[in-house]
């Protein structure tokens, strides 16, 4: 149900790390290639890291239709992004959309089903997307809906208040109408491990109510993403730029910490259930931090004699 082959389709449309494994259709979500503006195709450029290509379009159609266009081997469908969609109106600030501006995020998701997408997506651990409230989700999935498009989504939270985060997405197929998706449905961390029971009960619950909503899993042991997934969405407000920015303040490094080590924190902190030893650092942008590659947390850590949360400075 999830594939980021968004960058690569760009450069090496051939697809053949899925190809070879018989996958033949990318379908890509959460966040989306469109609708874009100015400031976004900007920072998308900047942003790059090891795959480089022209920023030429401006909606999620013109981005699908480049795809056509420079010729690719896989078939591929899309979502539009919620977190998109806000970020073109709201840029990435953690603020609340106005009525005006709610109505406007409506009028780009129509546009991006009338160009294609299969409905809204979101990825509710990471900013700015976790910003967006119930209430917004439900006004843009139900803009998706009377498209006949589905709502889909990386949960609020796969760990300790998973079965609140399942529960948001039961309330906005119910008040907006539209078929509702779990991504890659799990519980992260040893201690929440006991309620998955809970959470295919509360799944299986709300489809004999009449609620269409569906889930999907992957088998692994493990799971993959950014270590902004481990720091609190404070921090990040306004964007990756302003973000550095703030943990070059020694007090701000300080208070992430704490944030980082709380027992019962207020956001998904994947980190805090996996723990430093099962944290493995698979990659960077900069490339002195390269070898560090393969490591665990844990192992850095000790390495240069640091906190695990300080390894990465």
């Amino acid at each position: 149900m999830l594939a980021h082959p968004e960058e690569s389709l760009l450069v090496d449309g051939r697809a053949l790390s899925d190809l070879k494994q018989g996958v033949t259709l990318e379908v890509m979500g959460e966040d989306s290639m469109g609708p874009l503006t100015p400031r976004m195709k900007k920072l998308m450029t900047a942003r790059q890291a090891d795959i480089h290509y022209d920023v030429d379009w401006t909606t999620l159609g013109e981005y699908l239709g480049k795809l056509e266009k420079r010729g690719i081997a896989p078939n591929v469908a899309s979502f539009v992004g919620a977190g998109t969609v806000r970020t073109n109106l709201l840029d990435e600030a953690d603020v609340q959309p106005t009525a005006e501006q709610l109505r406007a995020m409506q009028a780009l998701v129509h546009q991006a089903m009338e160009e294609g997408a299969l409905g809204v997506t979101t990825a509710l651990i990471y900013s700015p997307n976790t910003y967006a409230k119930t209430p917004e989700l439900i006004a843009l999935a139900s803009e998706s809906a009377r498209c006949g498009g589905m709502y889909i989504a990386h949960i609020r939270s796969e760990g300790d208040r998973v079965l609140d985060a399942v529960q948001e997405t039961i309330d906005i197929a119910a008040a907006s109408g539209a078929p509702a998706e779990i991504y890659h449905l799990k519980v992260a961390g040893k201690s929440n491990w006991s309620k998955l029971d809970a959470v295919i009960a509360k799944v299986e619950t709300a489809r004999a109510a009449g609620i269409r909503i569906t889930a999907d899993m992957y088998v692994y042991t493990a799971g993959a993403t950014g270590l902004d997934a481990a720091m609190p969405p404070w921090v990040q407000d306004g964007g990756l730029e302003a973000w550095i920015g703030r943990l070059r303040d020694p007090g701000v490094r300080a208070r992430v910490i704490a944030d980082m080590r709380d027992p019962n924190p207020a956001w998904g902190n994947l980190y805090l259930r996996a723990g430093p030893a099962g944290t493995l650092l698979l990659a960077f942008k900069n490339p002195a931090l390269r070898p560090l590659i393969g490591k665990t947390m844990a192992e850095v850590a000790a390495q240069r004699g640091v906190s695990p949360e300080r390894c990465g400075h």
